[in-house]
């Protein structure tokens, strides 16, 4: 696939589209793969990398994505 799959999920999320794309990006390149080359299972494995992270971060009070 290409691109158009961080876009088809950023058009569904009802957010900014610009936003959500950037952040699915971003995430995708800290996973170490490309946006361009992104496949559903580089998708759901994204984002099984970044919910870990998060609640890693919750446990340890140190999330970035919430604001207290």
């Amino acid at each position: 696939m290409d691109e158009t799959l961080i876009n088809q999920v950023a058009s569904h999320t009802g957010l900014k589209q610009d936003q959500v794309i950037k952040v699915i990006k971003s995430w995708v390149v800290e996973t170490g793969r490309s946006p361009q080359d992104l496949s559903i299972e580089d998708l759901r494995e994204v984002l099984v990398h970044v919910l870990q992270n998060l609640f890693h971060e919750i446990l340890q009070g140190e999330n970035k994505y919430i604001n207290s």
